[in-house]
């Protein structure tokens, strides 16, 4: 009985035991799992930027020697040399633990290179093959559109603005990427004449190709453009012009070039130029709203009211989404000198699809204007109001704004003495 109780007891001790052990197994895992995890979370996750600087992402490519890539040869150079630029806002290179593949097709290349750009919240994401010592096939996919901007390209993977077509090979040093980068750095200041000096001289370099000039002359000219838009200097237009010309004689199918020089035009207000340019872009891009929005903005400057709203409507038709047309419409059913033309309800409805589409501050003034004319003047006052607290609004727009909010106080509607259109 002893004996056999001994047994049993032992039995039952040995099974204690392996359950504890398998438990405490088990425990270990879990803890080294939670720990790895940690790890991977909070010490080895990748550096983002921060919003107060220009951040350089620069990745790799399938296939690539890590120890002698394009990301290798660059990410330390290009932190020297840019950290001597003085552009007013912190530039940072980081590499980056994500590898593309080019293999599946550029354009699907640039969309994940969005994407790893977007998380890391980067301004610019660099890629491409290194060839021999001195050497580099670079790429850039733009992340930042600077303000104002509305290019549209058909090579554009970036929501906004464009894939570059780089350089074929860059030799000895990288400076073209560097004033690239410095430019671009200064162009989402708004400080166009630094731009458009570190533009310039990435378009020195000697044996560029064609699409690659035409990217960097668009740059210029728009910086050209906007010195002439603060500015109110006509010579400026005429500069941008100057480059548009140079894009089109570069790449005769850019239909962003003949949309800006398009813009150019009307500033000076040569309107029939204006529009001849934007029937160009159609004839080279049939579905694209944004000429369709811009000729009629033309037609509206012009006083051709029946024509600008042909345009936006088939603008709107094109791309229910885009906000613009909804705008310049409702602008024209609430501010036209014509009061056949004029509708204060409609015009209401337009300004809150354009808002809730974009919101962008300056639609807030087409929004007044709509109220105003419907006769509602005390949400007119309220959202004129609330444009004059756009942070950064220009003087013209302050000056504009303020004369609007008096009409409003005054119940009186705002209507334009000729057809320019809104604040936007």
């Amino acid at each position: 009985m002893f004996a056999g109780g001994g047994i049993g007891t032992t039995t039952t001790d040995k099974k204690k035991m392996l359950r504890r052990q398998l438990g405490s197994g088990l425990l270990i895992a879990a803890l080294a799992g939670a720990v790895i995890l940690m790890n991977h979370f909070f010490f080895l996750q990748e550096q983002g930027f921060s919003k107060n600087l220009t951040g350089v992402l620069v990745t790799r490519l399938v296939g690539d020697d890590p120890l002698n890539s394009l990301q290798g040869a660059l990410v330390e150079k290009l932190n020297a040399e840019l950290q001597k630029e003085e552009t007013g806002q912190q530039i940072e290179v980081h590499a980056s633990s994500d590898i593309l593949n080019e293999n599946d097709g550029l354009k699907a290349a640039h969309e994940r290179a969005w994407a790893i750009g977007e998380r890391l919240n980067a301004t610019i994401v660099i890629w491409g093959r290194k060839i021999g010592e001195k050497q580099f096939y670079p790429r850039i996919t733009v992340m930042a559109a600077p303000k104002g901007w509305r290019a549209v390209r058909e090579r554009t993977h970036d929501k906004s603005i464009t894939e570059l077509h780089l350089p074929k090979e860059l030799v000895d040093e990288p400076f073209y990427l560097i004033h690239f980068a410095a430019g671009y750095a200064f162009l989402l200041q708004s400080n166009y004449g630094e731009a458009l000096l570190h533009f310039k001289a990435a378009l020195g370099r000697q044996g560029a190709l064609p699409k690659e000039l035409a990217d960097l002359q668009l740059f210029a000219a728009y910086c050209h453009y906007s010195l002439g838009d603060s500015d109110e200097a006509s010579a400026e237009y005429d500069k941008a012009i100057a480059d548009y010309d140079e894009v089109i004689r570069l790449d005769p199918k850019d239909v962003s070039a003949y949309i800006y020089r398009g813009c150019a035009y009307e500033r000076k207000g040569d309107y029939d130029k204006a529009i001849a340019d934007y029937d160009e872009a159609m004839r080279l891009d049939p579905k694209g709203a944004k000429a369709y929005e811009i000729r009629g903005a033309a037609y509206h400057d012009k006083g051709d009211y029946d024509k600008a709203i042909a345009d936006y409507d088939e603008a709107i038709r094109l791309d229910p989404k885009y906000a613009l047309p909804y705008n310049s419409f409702a602008w024209l059913l609430g501010t036209c000198p014509q009061v056949s033309f004029r509708d204060g309800k409609k015009a209401i409805n337009y300004a809150i699809k354009a808002w809730e589409l974009s919101k962008d501050p300056a639609f807030l003034d087409t929004l007044a204007a709509a109220y105003a004319e419907a006769g509602d003047f005390k949400q007119a006052i309220k959202w004129e109001t609330k444009f004059l607290e756009t942070p950064n609004l220009s003087e013209k727009n302050t000056t504009g704004g303020k004369s609007r909010l008096a009409l409003y106080q005054a119940h009186k509607p705002y209507h334009a003495e000729k057809g320019p259109t809104s604040t936007y």
